[in-house]
């Protein structure tokens, strides 16, 4: 039995008639299920991603002793959810939940929730697409501070991506500058397996000086 599967009826309880759990493809169709403290409670509650006539929701259930209820539901945006994280975005001590929605196949849609005293709240608007999310606490001038930056690769052309980190700020997602010496020697690492196999790609070799300087380091091969 998964980690889900002693919720499974539980959470099938709550959703409407002819509606199933989302899966999410990227991670070997696991349910589109996220166990973690969310409102900062110390307590666990229960997100899942739905699907009810081919588009997608989102609910959050509590516990109140033995039963559970709804807290929060809403309308997801695109064909589906490919990516559901939580971790402390806006607050080193909670967690915001973090949800990619599929806008196509292989594209994503940055989502992001707040608890507040009132519910939760969208930290983002509309727009904001990926093709690959990686979320971690990276360090920067001063070293690591209990939150989470946002590395977002976009396809380009081929196999070439732009990439750009993202840290919350006051009141939205801007670019953390100051944490890529620490991340894309990543992004070094990943052009430079590329040219191996396609040494003549100018394209290639342009994100590579792009990521050597980046990373603090002069160009080259």
């Amino acid at each position: 039995m998964s980690q889900y599967g002693i919720y499974d009826r539980m959470i099938r309880s709550f959703l409407p008639p002819n509606a199933e759990i989302s899966c999410l493809q990227q991670y070997g169709n696991q349910p589109a299920i996220l166990i973690a403290d969310i409102d900062g409670d110390q307590e666990q509650e229960i997100t899942a991603v739905y699907e009810l006539d081919n588009e997608p929701y989102m609910m959050i259930l509590k516990r109140n002793g033995t039963n559970w209820y709804r807290i929060f539901e809403t309308k997801g945006r695109g064909k589906g959810v490919n990516d559901l994280w939580a971790a402390p975005i806006a607050r080193s001590n909670q967690l915001n939940l973090i949800i990619g929605w599929q806008a196509d196949w292989n594209v994503s849609e940055l989502d992001i929730y707040h608890w507040t005293p009132y519910g939760f709240n969208r930290l983002i608007p509309d727009g904001m697409m990926y093709n690959r999310i990686e979320i971690e606490d990276m360090p920067g001038m001063y070293g690591r501070d209990g939150l989470c930056e946002i590395a977002l690769w976009n396809h380009d052309s081929q196999e070439a991506y732009r990439v750009e980190t993202y840290r919350w700020q006051r009141a939205g997602l801007v670019q953390a500058v100051d944490v890529n010496p620490y991340y894309f020697p990543k992004v070094v690492t990943y052009y430079r397996a590329l040219l191996l196999e396609s040494p003549d790609e100018p394209l290639y070799r342009a994100y590579l000086d792009d990521a050597l300087l980046r990373s603090g380091h002069p160009t080259g091969f």
